[in-house]
């Protein structure tokens, strides 16, 4: 069970990471 999540997880950031990236650069974190 723990592989089989942690490989989700792995898949989700690899699809998810460009939009991730994205999010946060357009948070207003930045001055």
């Amino acid at each position: 069970m723990a592989k089989a999540v942690r490989t989700e997880i792995r898949l989700q950031m690899n699809g998810y990471g460009l939009t991730t990236a994205e999010i946060h650069y357009h948070l207003p974190d930045h001055p």
